[in-house]
């Protein structure tokens, strides 16, 4: 899979939970991030038309 990088600014209790969570699961915080994008991605959590309208 290819990928690129960006920088995301998260609220500091944001950052504590998803740090938290990624040690849990065992993961980076990149690979929480991702996981958690790719799983509202397939729950219908994100709707291609509201991405395609952002992107716009």
């Amino acid at each position: 899979m290819k990928s690129i990088q960006t920088q995301v600014r998260l609220p500091v209790e944001l950052h504590n939970w998803v740090k938290n969570q990624a040690k849990k699961d065992n993961r980076s915080m990149n690979g929480e991030l991702v996981h958690f994008l790719e799983k509202a991605r397939e729950e219908g959590g994100v709707k291609e038309r509201e991405v395609s309208k952002e992107a716009a």
